[in-house]
């Protein structure tokens, strides 16, 4: 499954080329558009499903912005409740940086892409802070130049979907023409697997809406003849 998303990351596009300054100040020759990704049903509801696969929680959390579609979709296919943790507390209504339930709960908090781990940590710290257990998070990207050692300092494992190392080759740094065809049309035969022949595992979910949560596909190592390549 890990490798079916790195997969359908590298045939979106979702790692560009070029001069980027990050969230966390410093610049890169690398930037991962993960949340333009998010917005494809396809790419979204195979994170989750790698991630319920992956992980034991009692309720999820998502770093705004990038991490709420992820932890809507896993609430979603794990029949499980959902927070959002916000960028800054906002100055009306009942204020406040966290919305949902986290106290007593064992929760699973869900970025889009890690660096350094800055973010990630600010919403464990919020998040212990009101009560919440927090000892795993999941990254769909981890750029690996600290997030991983910097929450391992808080005990927390760093769980990630897609190392960036494995993107850049994907995206063609050092894979093939056809690897990256091949991408693609993996990409379209999983769409038409979850439009088609996925049900739903959460029943808070009308039989009715599209049966996108509950995908189930093979590595693309154990079905494309140019992985060795990648």
């Amino acid at each position: 499954m890990v490798n079916l998303i790195a997969g359908l990351l590298a045939a979106r596009g979702a790692v560009r080329h070029g001069d980027f300054v990050l969230a966390s100040g410093a610049r890169s020759r690398v930037y991962v558009d993960i949340k333009a990704a998010l917005t494809d049903p396809v790419v979204l509801s195979a994170i989750a499903v790698a991630i319920v696969d992956r992980c034991s929680f009692e309720a999820v959390a998502g770093v705004a912005v990038g991490g709420v579609p992820i932890a809507v979709a896993v609430s979603l296919a794990a029949g499980k409740p959902y927070a959002v943790v916000r960028n800054v507390e906002k100055g009306h209504g009942t204020g406040g940086r966290i919305i949902g339930e986290v106290k007593g709960r064992r929760m699973l908090l869900v970025e889009d892409v890690t660096t350094t781990g800055g973010s990630v940590l600010g919403a464990i710290r919020l998040l212990r802070e009101a009560g919440g257990r927090v000892d795993t998070g999941v990254t769909v990207v981890d750029r690996e130049v600290g997030a991983e050692a910097a929450l391992a300092a808080e005990g927390v494992t760093l769980v990630p979907l897609v190392l960036l190392s494995v993107g850049l080759i994907l995206m063609g740094d050092r894979g093939s023409t056809e690897t990256l065809v091949y991408l693609g049309l993996w990409g379209c035969f999983l769409g038409i697997v979850v439009t088609s022949t996925a049900y739903m595992r959460s029943s808070y979910c009308s039989s009715s809406l599209p049966l996108y949560l509950s995908c189930r596909c093979p590595p693309l190592s154990t079905v494309c003849s140019t992985s060795n390549s990648i």
